[in-house]
């Protein structure tokens, strides 16, 4: 998000810790909405955003095809999109790989890296 260049920026979690470091690293940033609550049932006004980033949502909420179609209502005529899933197979290669290797303090941090 801090690459993007925008005007507005909204942001939605229903983490209290994820949006906590949102503030943080968006602090002092204008036009900035940091919001608690479920993506999939908030309403915004049709035609809102330029640009929508979906990532490594759609695997949480209960029903994707229900959230892709409240989302796809926001978007201006000519926006950009950018949805992501995870690559479960890849990311745990890198888990495993990384502890195999010793690296796993490296690769993640403070993050809880359990090798599945």
């Amino acid at each position: 998000m801090q690459m993007l260049k925008v005007g507005r920026l909204v942001g939605i979690d229903l983490s209290d810790t994820l949006l906590d470091q949102a503030r943080e690293r968006l602090k002092g940033r204008k036009s900035c909405e940091i919001l608690k609550g479920n993506a999939g049932k908030t309403a915004f006004s049709n035609h809102s955003f330029d640009r929508i980033v979906c990532s490594e949502v759609l695997e949480h909420v209960q029903h994707p095809p229900g959230s892709l179609t409240r989302f796809s209502a926001w978007p201006k005529p000519h926006a950009r999109i950018v949805i992501s899933v995870p690559n479960e197979d890849l990311i745990n290669l890198a888990k495993n790989s990384s502890s195999r290797l010793g690296l796993k303090k490296f690769v993640a941090g403070d993050y809880p890296m359990s090798i599945i």
